[in-house]
């Protein structure tokens, strides 16, 4: 998926098929370009493509280690639509999401300073902040944080099950 997403230009479209899709860096997904990320294609190499985000799940997982997508840059105004974003992990991630920097935000899904349209997406799981050494230090945004964000558009989507901060200060776990 990063190697596509990487490859893609502006206004192209990137399919992700079933499947859990992971990473070992900071996000799962880096997103600062304007692509079309759609989940739920049923991989067939050639005809018309086929997406049904039930029958084929695509599932980005943070695996409790890291933040599972990242909108960022001013150019950035991706679609995401039709995936399931869980277990993010914005710990010590700051991505420059607030005035006064916390210690994690949107631990699925930061945007900062760019615009996003995310359809058809369920996004459970995710925690801002699990640990840290200052127990006022606040985290925004366990499963969605937007800061400075530029018509971002959220529809059609379950945002649940998700924690702003199991220490310290926690706003909108959502």
């Amino acid at each position: 998926l990063a190697t596509a997403l990487a490859h893609a230009d502006a206004g192209d479209t990137v399919y992700v098929g079933a499947g859990t899709y992971t990473a070992a860096g900071e996000e799962v997904v880096r997103l600062e370009k304007p692509v079309t990320l759609l989940g739920g294609w049923n991989g067939a190499p050639s005809g018309a493509v086929v997406r049904d985000h039930v029958v084929w799940g695509s599932l980005l997982d943070g695996q409790n280690a890291r933040r599972v997508v990242l909108v960022t840059g001013r150019a950035a105004a991706p679609t995401i639509d039709g995936l399931t974003v869980t277990r993010g992990n914005a710990t010590s991630l700051t991505g420059g999401c607030g005035p006064n920097s916390p210690a994690g935000c949107g631990g699925g899904i930061l945007v900062y300073d760019a615009g996003a349209t995310i359809t058809d997406c369920h996004i459970s799981g995710n925690t801002a902040v699990t640990a840290t050494t200052d127990p006022v230090q606040a985290a925004s945004g366990g499963g969605v944080s937007v800061s400075y964000g530029h018509g971002v558009v959220i529809r059609d989507s379950t945002i649940s099950g998700n924690t702003a901060s199991t220490v310290g200060v926690g706003i909108a776990g959502a």
